[in-house]
């Protein structure tokens, strides 16, 4: 009788495949398991190369692969500290108190994001962070703002992306004026986004630009437009800013009583910021910003060499989504003639229009920027 011993199965575990595999390759794979949060996109150039919304739910999708072994979790557990993001003031004192520990694993972090920690930022913390982190490329933070304690970031020599929100604690602080906070940033710096800029004062934030001698890319968060007049002119000369995004918060229309509020020192303080911006400006952003006929000039001016125009208007219905008209707003006759007198040759290839009147919108497909074969448009954005 002829027994039949079993035999041996010849495929591995998956764990073990991967063990397997040299650790070139290992480290690949464990990339795109751990991928990191994706840089939020501020232009439309950016926005077509990245699906930003698919990106954010795919990163970090599996980061437990890395304790199915030993050597898997060696290799990947550099990649698990390349991005961090912080979301909780809980888990900031378990990575700061893990970084004091062992110091190396600070050495390891290149972007850290701690823009949804509900807990500001103490000087301490602040101060931990530029110490244990020395090679971070991109930090986004918030700060408590001070009198007596500046920020000093100069020692983060790599840095290049730098976003930053201010803080005022009112049950210490007396005054709900705007403060002359000192903020000391690395020459590195080549993109800047600064929020809550009510809290501090226009000389201030000068005072943060003028050492930023790389900077390309700024993005402001204000309340009222009328602060940012001067703002431009404290750059210095070797900057040369390729991007500027300009936001306010959206205001809702409850009556005409509203006009007067939102529009108090919009008209000069931005029309005074356009005229100003640098030669080097490929790529302007006026989401929400109150535009008016009054800008039209300066816009027009622009528009010889932009390469992408956001077009802004911050009123909108009770729901908050609908675009509504207001005494003096940009039309689509006015965008045409804004692109279409610019001499040959001509460069916009973006044009986002969402922020117009839907009635204003409805109007593009009889439009003449449509039609111009002498128009370069690859994209134009318009409400969904």
């Amino acid at each position: 009788m002829e027994s039949q011993l079993p035999q041996a199965s010849s495929s591995a575990s998956p764990t073990s495949r991967l063990e397997a595999l040299p650790d070139e390759l290992l480290q690949d794979i464990l990339h795109y398991c751990l991928l990191p949060l994706p840089k939020e996109p501020y232009t439309l150039k950016e926005e077509q190369k990245l699906d930003y919304g698919k990106a954010v739910e795919t990163s970090r999708k599996f980061p437990s692969c890395v304790l199915v072994s030993k050597r898997i979790y060696q290799t990947g557990q550099p990649l698990l500290w390349r991005h961090l993001r912080i979301s909780s003031g809980s888990r900031l004192d378990v990575v700061l108190s893990m970084i004091k520990k062992n110091p190396e694993l600070g050495k390891l972090v290149r972007t850290f994001d701690a823009r949804s920690n509900p807990r500001v930022f103490s000087l301490l913390q602040a101060k931990e962070v530029v110490e244990f982190m020395p090679l971070l490329h991109a930090l986004t933070i918030v700060l408590h703002v001070s009198k007596k304690h500046p920020h000093d970031l100069s020692s983060l020599k790599r840095l290049t992306h730098f976003k930053c929100a201010w803080y005022i604690d009112h049950q210490t602080t007396t005054t709900a004026q705007s403060l002359d906070h000192e903020l000391i940033l690395p020459v590195t710096i080549e993109s800047y986004k600064q929020r809550s800029m009510r809290i501090v004062t226009p000389e201030a934030l000068g005072k943060h630009f003028a050492q930023l001698p790389r900077l390309q890319e700024l993005h402001i968060h204000i309340g009222m437009l009328g602060e940012t007049g001067n703002l431009i002119g404290d750059l210095p000369q070797e900057a040369k800013i390729r991007v500027l995004t300009l936001t306010k918060t959206s205001t809702v229309v409850v009556d005409n009583f509203i006009e007067p509020l939102i529009s108090h020192g919009i008209e000069t303080g931005l029309t005074k910021l356009l005229s100003r911006l640098p030669r080097s400006l490929r790529c302007l952003s006026l989401t929400s910003t109150y535009l008016t006929r009054t800008h039209i000039p300066a816009l027009q001016q622009l528009c010889s060499r932009l390469e992408e125009l956001r077009i802004g208007n911050p009123r909108r219905g009770f729901n908050g989504t609908v675009q509504t008209e207001y005494d003096k707003m940009i039309r689509i006759s006015d965008v045409e003639d804004m692109v279409l007198s610019v001499k040959e040759p001509r460069t916009l290839k973006r044009l986002d229009i969402s922020g117009l009147a839907v009635s204003e919108q409805l109007k593009l497909g009889v439009s003449s920027l449509l039609t111009t074969l002498s128009l370069p448009l690859e994209v134009v954005i318009v409400l969904d």
